[in-house]
């Protein structure tokens, strides 16, 4: 194999900047719309991992490349309305061949306002029912599971959605 020539070289640079500020454009929107660290955290490990898995993605308003050719996009939208609650996160992942979509929520829960005490549990709980009635999956996680574990919940919970989406059994 040659080596690419200047221009090419100059290209491929151009190529890498361009994406590396799409990325930190999204990072810096998601950091924006985040209403505490763990759900700044949650956020980039979801556009991480979806980059990771070459997924055509969308943050709000915001994409990284939208190629018609990639089998799986995926949006995400962070503090989206969803029935009469918010979400900390929303995401939808459409395989592109069949059109089969999956839709899901990720709540960011910090230790101060979820699960302290028996009303907060039960608020949550109703919260997932409700978001669970609209057709979503629901994905709750602690802040320190994010803390311990962002890069990899991000992963598993999108691995989740792409074997949901794609028919095959989860676990």
């Amino acid at each position: 194999m040659s080596e690419p020539s200047m221009s090419q070289g100059y290209a491929l640079d151009l190529c890498q900047v361009v994406f590396v500020a799409k990325v930190g454009g999204i990072l810096a929107a998601l950091e924006n719309a985040s209403e505490s660290p763990i759900e700044t955290q949650m956020g980039a490990s979801l556009v991480a991992n979806c980059i990771k898995l070459g997924c055509d993605l969308r943050v709000g308003d915001l994409a990284i490349d939208s190629d018609p050719n990639v089998p799986v996009r995926v949006v995400i939208r962070p503090q989206h309305a969803v029935g009469k609650y918010r979400a900390d996160f929303h995401l939808t992942m459409v395989d592109t061949c069949s059109q089969e979509v999956v839709r899901a929520v990720v709540e960011c829960d910090g230790h101060d306002y979820h699960e302290r005490t028996k009303k907060q549990a039960a608020r949550d709980k109703s919260r997932d029912r409700a978001m669970q009635a609209l057709g979503l999956r629901v994905f709750r996680y602690t802040g320190s599971e994010i803390y311990n574990g962002a890069r990899d919940l991000g992963t598993e919970l999108l691995h989740t959605m792409f074997n949901l989406i794609m028919g095959e059994p989860h676990g």
